[in-house]
C-alpha cells in the first residue's frame, strides 16, 4: 500500500523483513519507463465522496467538507507493475526499510532516486488535477522524503491461515484485527492511498476509519484501487 504521506509517529531503521512479493508477478516490466499519463492513468468515473458531516464532524473541521472517498482506480495496471518493479529493488529494500510503533515494516525517501517512475506519477498534473477534484481542494505532495511510502503487511503464513480460520468460524470483532498499520492521525490534510497488491483471496484489507461518534467504518475496494482522506479521521 503506498501514499502520498505518512504517520506522524517517528520511523527507526529496520532491515529484518523480506518481500515475499518479489518474485510473484508473471511479468515484470523490463527496464525503465517514463510516466505517460495517457497510458498510466486509467482513471474513469468520480467516485463517491463521504463528506465530514456524513461521518460525525462539522463541515469546516479541516481544510475541505470531504472526508474521505469510495475506492476507485487511478493508475493502469502496467503503471501499477512499474512502480512493484522500483520498490522491490534490492537497495531500496537495504536503504529505504523502516519500522514505527504503528507499523511493522515500511519504505519510505527512496524517490525520485530509485523510484523515478513512481515519483513522476505522484507530481504528474494530470494525477494532481484527478485527486484535487475529488479531495475538493487543490493539493500537491508535500515532500519528496514521503512520496510513495509503502506500508507492508508482514503476517506469517500461520498468522494468515489462523485468521482465515477463525473468520470462517465466526465474524471477527474489529478490536481482534491485527492491522497492517495501526491506529493514527495521518501529517497532511489529505493522503491517497493506493492499494499495490492484487486483492484476490485477500484477508481483510480494509481501511478502517473512526468516526466523530466513535464508529468504525471500513473502505475497500476489489482491485488495484486508490482512496482519497483527510487528516481527521483517526485510521488504519
Amino acid at each position: 500500500m503506498a501514499t502520498v504521506g505518512v504517520q506522524s509517529q517517528p520511523a527507526m531503521p529496520n532491515g529484518n523483513f523480506k518481500p515475499i512479493i518479489e518474485s510473484s508477478s508473471a511479468e515484470k516490466t523490463s527496464g525503465s519507463a517514463a510516466f505517460d499519463p495517457s497510458k498510466h492513468i486509467a482513471f474513469r468515473e468520480p467516485p463517491k465522496r463521504i463528506m465530514m458531516k456524513d461521518i460525525g464532524y462539522a463541515e469546516d473541521t479541516g481544510i475541505s467538507p470531504v472526508a474521505v472517498s469510495q475506492p476507485f482506480r487511478l493508475f493502469s495496471q502496467s503503471a501499477i507493475q512499474h512502480m512493484r518493479d522500483e520498490i522491490l529493488n534490492p537497495e531500496v529494500w537495504n536503504k529505504h526499510q523502516y519500522k514505527s510503533n504503528i507499523a511493522a515494516c515500511q519504505l519510505r525517501g527512496y524517490a525520485p532516486k530509485y523510484a523515478p517512475f513512481v515519483f513522476d506519477a505522484w507530481n504528474h498534473p494530470d494525477t494532481l488535477a484527478i485527486i484535487s477534484e475529488i479531495a475538493g481542494v487543490d493539493l500537491v505532495p508535500s515532500m519528496n522524503l514521503e512520496v510513495g511510502h509503502v506500508n507492508f503487511s508482514v503476517k506469517s503464513e500461520q498468522e494468515t491461515q489462523e485468521e482465515i480460520k477463525s473468520l470462517e468460524r465466526e465474524a471477527k470483532r474489529d478490536d481482534d484485527e491485527k492491522p497492517v498499520v495501526g491506529w493514527h492521525t495521518d501529517s497532511y490534510p489529505f493522503v491517497c492511498v493506493l492499494m499495490l497488491s492484487d486483492c484476490t483471496n485477500m484477508v481483510g484489507g480494509e481501511t478502517a476509519l473512526r468516526t466523530g461518534n466513535g464508529d468504525v467504518m471500513k473502505v475497500r475496494g476489489p482491485e488495484m484501487v486508490s482512496v482519497i482522506r483527510s487528516h481527521k479521521d483517526n485510521n488504519r
